[in-house]
């Protein structure tokens, strides 16, 4: 009988530390560890007490330097969940932990709730976790968030130049890439119907080549902006994602979730140097947290 409420009470933390209760109006479930749901509450309230000039994606994003890279840490069997991870990171989810910190502390939420809530519109189209609905391109992560108001493109036409004219349709190419629609022909088809509607839209990036104009970049990026990297393979918007960091040696630098590092970084490299060395790169587009 002890043994059995040994045991009973071990699954029951088990489960706490795993499952949070649900913070979505649509009912889905919250997945979280119980340490990086302190974390998240513990760095909430240290920005609280930062000075405003203080430049909060970069104070979030230096926090999380030496964490392993983790790809697919989204994808789960089953249900589709909020996935809260801060002890690992993709280049995606370290961009979006960044972002939902500072849009929580920037009003004011200190809970994990209020993080969570954050997370998830900024995660997934209109907030409705499912997999479909998850902002899988970077175009659309960009667009849905622009048009809630909580971040802008910045493309200035005298230094953007480039122009990217969109096809977006490598996931619905490729599925058996992807876990979730290797063997889903309909959710496949539920992301080519969401890909349509892209197809043919221009954007504006930052050539690769201007990256060299320190200068021009001085007018135009700020530490903590989010840093996309465009991407020249067909069916693709955007290779790669970071923050923008001034280094002490006036350079711009990125600060991102490295799988080549395996590991989350401020690149010695400058990100021109950096850049260079990225054949399937055009060019960069610049987002701003408003």
């Amino acid at each position: 009988m002890r043994l059995s409420l040994l045991v009973f009470s071990f699954l029951l933390l088990v489960g706490r530390a795993w499952t949070q209760p649900a913070p979505c109006p649509d009912g889905a479930v919250l997945h979280c560890s119980a340490a990086d749901s302190a974390e998240v509450v513990r760095l909430l309230r240290l920005a609280a007490a930062l000075p405003d000039s203080v430049c909060r994606p970069l104070f979030f994003a230096r926090q999380f330097v030496g964490r392993p890279y983790v790809g697919g840490t989204l994808d789960r069997p089953g249900r589709e969940r909020l996935v809260v991870r801060l002890q690992g990171f993709d280049c995606t989810t370290l961009v979006e932990t960044v972002a939902a910190l500072t849009l929580a502390d920037r009003y004011g939420q200190r809970s994990l709730a209020g993080f969570a809530e954050q997370l998830r519109r900024l995660r997934y189209e209109e907030g409705r976790v499912d997999y479909v609905a998850r902002q899988h391109y970077f175009s659309w992560w960009i667009d849905g968030n622009a048009r809630r108001g909580v971040i802008e493109e910045i493309a200035p036409p005298d230094c953007f130049t480039g122009r990217q004219r969109l096809h977006l349709d490598y996931m619905s190419r490729h599925p058996g890439q992807y876990a979730a629609l290797r063997h889903n022909p309909g959710r496949t088809d539920s992301i080519r119907r969401r890909e349509v509607p892209w197809r043919g839209r221009t954007v504006r990036f930052l050539p690769s080549a201007a990256l060299a104009a320190d200068s021009l970049l001085r007018g135009t990026v700020r530490d903590g902006d989010i840093l996309a990297t465009v991407s020249r393979r067909p069916g693709l918007d955007v290779n790669h994602v970071g923050l923008a960091v001034w280094g002490r040696d006036g350079r711009l630098h990125l600060l991102n979730a490295s799988s080549l590092r395996h590991r989350v970084v401020e690149e010695r490299w400058t990100l021109a140097e950096y850049l260079r060395r990225q054949k399937s790169v055009a060019g960069l587009r610049v987002v701003r947290l408003r």
